[in-house]
């Protein structure tokens, strides 16, 4: 996998920001089963469009519907 994390799977959705870049850190995520407001979704500032609907696709292959 790349290290920005292009080419990679979307696991799930975290609740909360969390800053686990020094060490891991303890979290809530959605990750099956769940139905989500897209619009509601925060993003990095580099994510286009087009790599929103792949996550999207992503998160259907999960059982999370993003409408």
């Amino acid at each position: 996998a790349n290290v920005d994390g292009s080419g990679t799977e979307v696991a799930g959705i975290l609740w909360a920001a969390i800053d686990a870049s020094s060490a891991d850190k303890k979290g809530t995520a959605v990750v099956r089963r769940a139905e989500v407001n897209f619009a509601e979704l925060t993003w990095d500032s580099g994510v286009d469009a087009a790599e929103k609907e792949t996550a999207r696709a992503s998160l259907a292959r999960l059982g999370i519907i993003a409408r």
